[in-house]
């Protein structure tokens, strides 16, 4: 049985780990979670918006957020971003997030809203985005993506989260 629990939790795991990312590219939105590596889905703060929404739900005060990340120093691979969040009794954790990814020949632009709730020690959260891709030759195209996320504490300090982007 003991085999057969482990054989199952490797597969499990293996299974995770098969993402694949074409053409949409996700920076890790903050400092915290860029020195991270990107392993942020767990982190409460402003920035949980772009990286696991339900992480905004532990947010008691109206946040703002501004961010930019550049790959090797060239302008067409960087990002940019401004998160805003607003806490409510009622509703839930609200947040917009608008950012833009590219340079001149082909670029990137997301516009989101999210709403985050705490349920005692689980955070749940959705976010809708619009998201258009633009190639200078061939014109642009727009989607709609709607991603969730979650995140448990275990313990004093002991979270899992996960995301999903579809």
């Amino acid at each position: 049985m003991l085999h057969a629990l482990r054989i199952l939790t490797a597969f499990l795991l293996f299974l995770n780990a098969l993402q694949v990312h074409a053409q949409i590219y996700n920076a890790p939105a903050g400092a915290r979670a860029a020195g991270l590596g990107g392993a942020s889905v767990t982190l409460p703060d402003v920035w949980a918006l772009s990286n696991n929404t339900a992480g905004i739900a532990a947010l008691q005060q109206p946040a703002v957020g501004a961010f930019a990340y550049n790959r090797f120093f060239i302008p067409e691979l960087s990002t940019v971003g401004l998160l805003a969040v607003l806490p409510t009794v009622k509703f839930g954790t609200w947040g917009l997030d608008l950012q833009r990814f590219g340079g001149e020949l082909y670029n990137e632009q997301r516009l989101g809203l999210g709403l985050a709730h705490q349920l005692g020690v689980v955070r749940l959260g959705v976010k809708a985005d619009v998201m258009q891709v633009r190639v200078k030759e061939w014109g642009s195209r727009k989607a709609v993506a709607l991603s969730m996320g979650g995140s448990l504490r275990w313990y004093r300090g002991w979270y899992s989260g996960r995301t999903s982007l579809t």
